[in-house]
């Protein structure tokens, strides 16, 4: 299952594009995880600029799940 596979640290890729007020975070964008466990998010990521951004599982592809 995808929430056992990723962890604090992992690099994975956006499957989606995501738009909020704030901006957008592209399909295929490699984001980093930076937390996880949000109340009404996920995983907490940062994006290749630095911004943080707050994803459900299903908006990202872990690279294990990628190679496979």
């Amino acid at each position: 299952m995808l929430r056992e596979s990723i962890k604090v640290g992992d690099k994975v890729e956006v499957i989606k594009t995501v738009s909020t007020v704030d901006g957008t975070l592209y399909k295929e964008t490699v984001v980093k995880v930076t937390g996880i466990g949000y109340p009404d998010k996920d995983i907490e990521v940062r994006d290749p600029l630095g911004k943080l951004w707050y994803l459900d599982y299903e908006d990202v592809m872990s690279n294990e799940r990628k190679d496979k």
